[in-house]
């Protein structure tokens, strides 16, 4: 668990995924992957301070917590990035999911700094493509996100 946010961390995170890929491959199902960025978040430690940054993020894991199903897994992928696998959920269903949690977390009210902002890249599992492929398309797409004007998601 990344010590934090008590979320899953990178090396579990890395586990699932892989998990989930040769699950994929045998059993011919889908999965997606939601790849999202705290919007501005250097803004929030340069102004407030580490502790308040600290904050954002547990409250950011909070949200995404109580926002999926009980086969998703979640984590903190590093610095402020959250990665989510959506086993049997397909781009569309990838994309419902990462719009409501924009959207909450676009309408929460945190308590150090009020508004914050995320942008979201969701791919999905393709059997000729590899994991860090996976990632790679869900990280360009996150990227596309923030290059349009952030707090949006992309796949």
């Amino acid at each position: 668990l990344d010590r934090l946010t008590v979320h899953y961390n990178r090396y579990k995170l890395d586990a699932v995924l892989k998990s989930e890929i040769e699950r994929s491959r045998i059993s011919d199902s889908v999965f997606s992957i939601i790849l999202l960025d705290i919007d501005y978040f250097k803004k929030v430690n340069d102004g407030h301070g580490h502790i308040i940054g600290d904050s954002v993020l547990k409250e950011f894991s909070e949200i995404i917590k109580s926002s999926i199903r009980k086969n998703d897994t979640a984590g903190r992928w590093g610095g402020e990035e959250f990665l989510i696998i959506l086993p049997e959920s397909d781009c569309d269903g990838g994309m419902v999911l990462a719009e409501k949690l924009r959207a909450k977390i676009n309408e929460h009210k945190f308590d150090a700094v009020t508004h914050m902002s995320a942008s979201f890249g969701v791919a999905s599992f393709e059997k000729e493509i590899s994991g860090i492929e996976l990632v790679a398309r869900a990280d360009n797409a996150m990227y596309r996100a923030k290059r349009t004007g952030k707090n949006k998601v992309c796949r």
